[in-house]
């Protein structure tokens, strides 16, 4: 999948037109990933969530063949993406945490059994039979879409990668110190995906990635693992890589980082937007956490469905190769669920080619 380490690929720039299509990537192997019934934490990160965001999306942007089409689909599907290569997995964690994962998934028919690198506080990271393929795939499907956006496909401007388990509380060795005394569970995470394709595109596409996380919590692994990498960065070169996260703060709210603000448009004006245009990224990469909805119970950020068509907005605005990546957001077991509308505005923003300033408020 990888070409050799002595080359990199050649980043494609063409010109993007009103044709440009958003490619949805999933695979139905992230479904055998399982929680634990017993766990008080672990019942949200379900694969129903994902299903149903797929269920919901697919009938949104059904599919035709045949001669009445007469123009590209503006969505593209792709459920068969391969598995991420070990190497793309080791570039932002250590090769002895991986090998757990590997070697702890139980076998075909076993027991969900607890997996936690340090003393977990809450028991929200389980291991089952089907762990290891979703988590490759959940990654892989990352790395996939990175290569289609900046070279295999000109008409694919951005993506969105619909995986389960999320990645973005996984730090260098799964656990992410948070300053405390009790060594916290991984939140569902076991890899951080979106650092997994940072990585990947700094090292096959000599990419400059910025990285914005709007969960409602904070990415504490993505800012782990980046500031690892800082730390070995030649200091005459530019650190390739940036990240933003808008994450909820609150005292006691999990992982208790970052500042809350209420006004988040204004936030991401103010604070956010200039230092992404500053920047200057060749791809952005986005940790989609959907829980920061109104209707989500987990956090209090409010925000409403167009919140999520803006934020996609504004972003392309400041680049349009784009990789979206699925992280939290935990009502989606309906099609009217929050969730599942939170993504459809999501890629209705994406999908967004106007230079209509009026529609972003700036």
């Amino acid at each position: 999948m990888a070409t050799p380490h002595s080359a990199k690929r050649q980043r494609t720039t063409p010109p993007l037109t009103h044709q440009s299509r958003i490619l949805i990537l999933s695979h139905p192997n992230t479904h055998h990933h399982t929680g634990h019934a017993s766990s008080r934490d672990s019942s949200g990160e379900k694969p129903e969530r994902t299903m149903a965001i797929l269920t919901f999306l697919a009938k949104l942007y059904p599919v035709s063949h045949g001669l009445l089409r007469t123009t590209p689909p503006q969505v593209v599907f792709d459920s068969n993406p391969p598995r991420a290569q070990l190497r793309d997995l080791w570039r932002v964690h250590d090769v002895e945490y991986i090998g757990r994962i590997i070697n702890q998934t139980p076998k075909c028919g076993g027991r969900s059994r607890h997996f936690s690198p340090g003393r977990a506080g809450i028991k929200t990271t389980f291991l089952s039979s089907g762990s290891t393929e979703a988590i490759l795939r959940a990654a892989g499907s990352v790395t996939t879409a990175i290569d289609k956006v900046l070279v295999s496909d000109s008409s694919i401007a951005t993506a969105f990668c619909v995986v389960r388990p999320p990645g973005h509380h996984c730090g260098w060795s799964g656990v992410e110190p948070l300053d405390t005394d009790i060594d916290l569970a991984q939140g569902f995470c076991y890899v951080n995906n979106v650092m997994v394709g940072a990585a990947y595109a700094v090292h096959e596409y000599d990419a400059r990635v910025a990285i914005l996380d709007f969960d409602v919590h904070h990415g504490n692994g993505t800012e782990g693992i980046m500031r690892r990498l800082l730390s070995t960065h030649p200091p005459e070169t530019p650190f390739p890589l940036l990240f933003i996260s808008t994450h909820q703060y609150s005292p006691g709210f999990y992982p208790a980082r970052g500042t809350f603000s209420a006004k988040f448009r204004k936030a991401l004006k103010e604070q956010a937007l200039p230092a992404l245009r500053a920047f200057a990224p060749t791809l952005i990469l986005i940790s989609a956490g959907f829980d920061s909805h109104a209707e989500d119970h987990v956090g209090d950020l409010n925000l409403v469905d167009e919140d999520f068509e803006w934020i996609s907005m504004v972003c392309k605005r400041i680049q349009k190769k784009i990789v979206s990546v699925l992280e939290g957001g935990y009502l989606g077991d309906t099609s009217e669920s929050c969730l599942v509308r939170s993504c459809a505005a999501h890629i209705k923003g994406l999908l967004d080619e106007s230079e209509d300033s009026s529609k972003i408020g700036s």
